[in-house]
């Protein structure tokens, strides 16, 4: 019985880090759109900023939404909303969405 409740714990704390990794770098994109100049920054300038944040969140570390967003950059910007809430859906089982991001890849 102890054993069944540490799986149920381990399995839904995964669940937990997914959903507050893949809500912070959604924050990352909002602290990115409320940047003065953030229309300036070239797109190889606003994932170096996402890359940096990402790299020192331990909540986004520790979760599928870094491998998510490595797999999205590799894409074009206009297909790295797509790519990064599918994958998020997918994860979470559940619709996700980040309205920053998905502004910033117009």
């Amino acid at each position: 019985m102890r054993l069944v409740c540490c799986v149920v714990a381990v399995l839904l704390s995964a669940g937990c880090s997914n959903q507050r990794g893949f809500d912070r770098v959604c924050q990352f994109y909002e602290e990115l759109a409320g940047t003065p100049g953030v229309e300036s920054l070239s797109d190889r300038q606003r994932d170096e900023y996402i890359r940096k944040r990402i790299g020192r969140d331990v909540a986004v570390v520790t979760s599928d939404a870094r491998e998510a967003w490595a797999a999205a950059s590799e894409s074009t910007p206009p297909g790295r909303y797509s790519l990064f809430s599918l994958y998020a859906e997918v994860q979470l089982k559940r619709r996700w969405s980040c309205s920053p991001m998905e502004r910033l890849f117009r």
